[in-house]
């Protein structure tokens, strides 16, 4: 068990073949696992919310353009647009390979 610092009283369990610092306690990569978890998790909402039947709202919200403009200077940005950065895709074949469950499963696996 590793206490972490700041004061906290909780202990994470870590594996053991976690890497060691030059003083014996083992490293945490907080901040890398916990980018990967949410590309993990936002790439499965995705391929959810492909696989939704038309009429949902969440869907209409993801996939359709929506009007109005954002504050001078400032580019206008999607919820979609990481999904295709980290993908290297277009939306468009994002959105098929998603219809694919196993397909969609190796797609996130391989982003993570």
């Amino acid at each position: 068990m590793v206490r972490p610092k700041g004061g906290s009283h909780r202990t994470v369990a870590l594996p053991l073949n976690t890497p060691l610092d030059t003083k014996g306690h083992r490293k945490i990569q907080l901040a890398e696992t916990l980018l990967q978890k949410v590309i993990q998790r936002k790439l499965r909402l995705f391929g959810h919310i492909c696989r939704m039947d038309d009429s949902r709202k969440i869907k209409t919200l993801v996939f359709e353009m929506m009007d109005g403009s954002n504050r001078k200077g400032r580019p206008h940005r999607e919820w979609s647009d990481d999904i295709e950065q980290w993908c290297g895709a277009t939306l468009q074949e994002l959105s098929h390979a998603a219809l694919f469950t196993q397909r969609w499963a190796a797609i996130v696996t391989m982003a993570c």
